[in-house]
């Protein structure tokens, strides 16, 4: 999943006039924070708590996509869509799925900025 089509690094880099120390240090934070949002997420679909889903796939996906992690961002809106007319039948498989890319994505910037990104 992770290729240029999905992520691309230079948004980020871009937007911090590419500084990739900087950029480690954001992903870092982003990674951190996805990972408690992502915990949110999974508590709310135990809980069947549709609005709970709906503000943690909102909240990551932007973070995602000011990652450069289109293809993040693209299942978190999709997922976000849905749970705001009902939660899918497969959630528990698309929160998989999101699951997955946020940790492919992980292992693509760790392996991007392999000096500067500490795991």
């Amino acid at each position: 999943m992770c290729n240029e089509d999905v992520i691309d690094p230079t948004v980020l880099l871009d937007a911090i006039s590419g500084d990739t120390a900087l950029a480690t240090e954001l992903l870092e934070l982003f990674f951190c924070e996805t990972n408690k949002d992502f915990e949110g997420l999974c508590a709310a679909v135990a809980a069947a708590s549709v609005a709970d889903a709906v503000k943690a796939a909102h909240k990551m996906a932007g973070a995602s996509m000011a990652c450069g992690l289109a293809g993040v961002a693209g299942e978190l809106r999709e997922l976000e869509q849905l749970c705001k007319v009902a939660m899918p039948s497969d959630m528990n498989a698309r929160v998989s799925r999101a699951g997955k890319a946020l940790s492919d994505a992980r292992h693509f910037f760790e392996n991007y900025y392999a000096k500067e990104f500490s795991a």
